[in-house]
Parts: structure tokens; C-alpha cells; sequence
């Protein structure tokens, strides 16, 4: 009872959150060298400190060009410190993530939200005719290029562990031949949403050549370089991928109209269930409006305003570890009140479950017929 009593207060002013998860992230905070504290100096870097802030909040290398004239005005705060490794003044800045959105977006440029596709990323090196596998232990430029990369982009990356299981079932070969199925395959211990996988070898004279190739669900991307810097190749394969992957998954207009979308949460049994649930969903960037229709037992309904439809809320959250598919999406158009399955009944294969209707004083929201129209419910479960 409790909660169904918060659930209602809170759908009277749920509209007004804005829950801005790439904050907690570090997605709106920089650190770049300073050649001073003077005034001249600080501008300089926080430019290009805003710069930094505006490739990974978009996850595009486009925006880095698009810093305005005037950055002092999306700053919240900065600071001084000495850097422990190379002994280097550094300036770190935090800028206000809702003005860095509206600066993107008003250039025409998306906004990546939070939930970005952990990459799994292969790559074969040739070395002296010799192709060896680069790994999370390893040592080289190779290595510390995907990952800082990675980090300028926004987007997790991950390594093999290359131990005994591994290189007893995947062998550089594989790799080099960019054979999907055993790399997949592999790829399952580490539960990706993105596999990327590259070739790296030298040509004549001093000049190197890649190929690259990223496995996102059931569309594959491939392109390919040459340098005679082999760290601009390996970045590129981070680059392209990060292109791709923000292109899929952001947003351009928030608050735009968009489908609305009916999504049921099983498994919200007290308030710090719904605020995990509340909380993961005002933070993804596709979502413009969320209001909370209904509750009963462990079970919440919310309306969602979505950029992009069913396809890209289903694409969206499957990236996350918040929420888990338990249904595919089905058409509800007769209920006045929507309400839960009856429990107990279990729903038979490709039909939605059947609903009951509950006395007024249980419910949380009301719809007409005219006002819910024709929606799609999906039907997903907090995971523990």
C-alpha cells in the first residue's frame, strides 16, 4: 500500500524529472594541461577541455570541431591540480550537461545517452609475419590506444583475457580471417553488445593497413585504412566503431513528439526498486515524457514518450543491466484501466496476457479509449 500511495504522488510531477545519468559517468567533466592559472591560459584549455566533453556526450568525432567562441558560460566548475604522472599543471572542468545538450542539438548534432554497448574488441597484429592477438595484460601501444580511445569516445570498451580456455578455442587465425561464427562464439563469456574486430599489417616501406569490422546485433559494419601511424589505425577502429554505435542509439530532438509507449516492470516490490527503475529510465536520453499509470503486486506501468519507437527503446535497454525482456510487445487497445495479469495465469505463447479490471480506489492512473489509443505494451522485470 505504501507504495502504490508514493506511486501516486509521484505520477503528479513525474514529468518534471530529468534525470541525467551521463553526469554520474564523467560524460561532462575533462581534464587537459594548463600552461598556467592565468586568465588567457584557462580559457584556452577549457575550450578544449569543452571540446573533449562534446565527442563523448555525442560519441561522434565531429563535434570536436564545433566548440562555440564563449565557453565560460557552460562551466560549473574547475580546478587546479598537479598531474602524478608527468608532474603537469592540469585543468579539470565539469560543464552543465542540459547547455552542453542544447549546444549539441542546436548543431544539429545527437546527444548519446548513458546507455552505451559495452565493445569486445579483437585484434590481430602482424609482426615479421608472425599475427599475435592484443589482449587486457598486454603491454604495447596497441592496447593502451583501444582503451584511451575508448575513453575519449565514451564507449566501454573490453579486452580478451587470452588465458588457456581462450587460446585453446580462438586462434589469431580466426581472427585474421574474420570468421563471425567462432568469434562470436567466443565473445558469449564476455556478454558484449558490440563486437569489433581488426586486422593490423604492414605494407611496403614504412606504411601499415587495417581492417575493421563491428558485429552489433544483426548488422555488421566494415571499413578499413592505411598510415604509417599504427596508433591512428588502431584508434580508428575505437572511431569508427563509436561513429556507428552513437548514430544507432542517440538522440537529436529531445521532447520531440514521439510513439507513446506502454512498458510494465515486474519485480518493483519497494521504493528502492522503483527509484533503480525510475531512475534508469529518466536517464536515457530517447525517452522525451515517463508518467506512472499503474501498480499491482510487484508490477508498475509506465507511459512513455519514446524518440525513435519500439525498435530503439528495445535496442536501448537491452544495452542496460537494469531491466530484462520477459515478453515480446503486444497491441493493447480495449482496457479503459490498464491493469495487471491476474496472477496465476500464465500467458500462452505469441497472445497477451488477459486483464481484469480493479476497483477505483486501486488504481494509479486512468486512459479513455480515445486517450490510449492504440500502444504497445512491453513487458520487462527489474533485475536484481
Amino acid at each position: 500500500m505504501r507504495l502504490r500511495v508514493f506511486l501516486f504522488s509521484l505520477s503528479l510531477f513525474l514529468p518534471g524529472i530529468d534525470v541525467l545519468a551521463g553526469e554520474h559517468l564523467g560524460f561532462y567533466e575533462a581534464e587537459v594541461p594548463v600552461a598556467n592559472q592565468s586568465r588567457a591560459a584557462r580559457q584556452d584549455a577549457t575550450a578544449r577541455a569543452l571540446a573533449q566533453v562534446l565527442v563523448k556526450v555525442s560519441g561522434s568525432g565531429q563535434a570536436e570541431n564545433r566548440t562555440p567562441a564563449k565557453v565560460a558560460k557552460y562551466v560549473q566548475q574547475y580546478r587546479y591540480r598537479q598531474s602524478p604522472s608527468t608532474d603537469e599543471l592540469v585543468l579539470w572542468v565539469r560543464f552543465d550537461a542540459r547547455a552542453v545538450d542544447d549546444l549539441l542539438r542546436d548543431q544539429d548534432i545527437s546527444v548519446w545517452g548513458a546507455a552505451r554497448p559495452v565493445t569486445l574488441v579483437w585484434l590481430a597484429v602482424e609482426h615479421g609475419g608472425n599475427r599475435e592477438l592484443v589482449g587486457t595484460n598486454d603491454e604495447g601501444v596497441a592496447r593502451d590506444m583501444l582503451t584511451t580511445t575508448g575513453e575519449r569516445r565514451g564507449l566501454p570498451v573490453r579486452l580478451p583475457l587470452l588465458d588457456l580456455a581462450e587460446q585453446s578455442r580462438v586462434r589469431p587465425a580466426d581472427i585474421w580471417g574474420d570468421f563471425h561464427q567462432p568469434i562470436v562464439e567466443i565473445s558469449e563469456r564476455y556478454d558484449p553488445q558490440a563486437v569489433l574486430v581488426g586486422r593490423l599489417y604492414p605494407l611496403r616501406g614504412s606504411r601499415w593497413a587495417v581492417r575493421w569490422s563491428l558485429y552489433q546485433g544483426d548488422t555488421t559494419f566494415r571499413w578499413s585504412g592505411e598510415s604509417e601511424d599504427q596508433r591512428s589505425l588502431v584508434a580508428l577502429g575505437i572511431e569508427g566503431a563509436a561513429d556507428r554505435l552513437s548514430a544507432a542509439f542517440s538522440s537529436l530532438h529531445e521532447g520531440m513528439p514521439g510513439d507513446r509507449l506502454e512498458l510494465d516492470v515486474a519485480g518493483i516490490v519497494d521504493l528502492e526498486g522503483l527509484q533503480r527503475a525510475l531512475g534508469y529510465l529518466t536517464g536515457l536520453n530517447i525517452i522525451a515524457d515517463i508518467d506512472v499509470v499503474r501498480v499491482e503486486a510487484d508490477t508498475v506501468g509506465f507511459s512513455l514518450q519514446v524518440d525513435g519507437g519500439t525498435e530503439r527503446l528495445v535496442n536501448t535497454l537491452s544495452l542496460g543491466d537494469v531491466l530484462t525482456s520477459v515478453a515480446a510487445p503486444q497491441a493493447r487497445t480495449a482496457p479503459q484501466v490498464r491493469i495487471a495479469p491476474q496472477p496465476g495465469i500464465a500467458p500462452q505463447p505469441g497472445i497477451a496476457p488477459q486483464s481484469r479490471m480493479k476497483p477505483e480506489r486501486e488504481q494509479v492512473g486512468f486512459e479513455t479509449d480515445a486517450e490510449q489509443g492504440s500502444r504497445r505494451a512491453l513487458l520487462y522485470r527489474l533485475v536484481p
